[in-house]
């Protein structure tokens, strides 16, 4: 059985890749996608950054600007062309809820 944070999580980032589609193919920084998240309701008591590190470790966005431990509020995000396929559907990730 799945737990409450685990699917919490899996849809929190799915509505990350939903604004992150929303703006394509112009780049958002971090503080534009918790806004925008934020503005849809959308809230999550763990850290953004725990979410955007495993969208990047599977190549679903890309960082335009380097950063060493922990995502800034400056930093500049865009879906991936694999980000592009898995929200269009041509790939799947069950760790993900789009």
């Amino acid at each position: 059985m799945i737990s409450k944070e685990t699917l919490l999580n899996k849809k929190y980032r799915g509505e990350v890749m939903r604004v992150l589609a929303l703006f394509y193919p112009t780049p958002i920084t971090v503080k534009q996608v918790r806004l925008a998240l934020l503005e849809y309701g959308i809230t999550n008591g763990a850290d953004t950054s725990k979410h955007l590190q495993y969208l990047l470790d599977k190549n679903y966005i890309m960082v335009d600007k380097e950063f060493s431990e922990d995502f800034k509020e400056e930093h500049v995000l865009r879906l991936s062309p694999t980000g592009i396929d898995l929200i269009e559907g041509t790939i799947e990730d069950d760790a993900i809820y789009l």
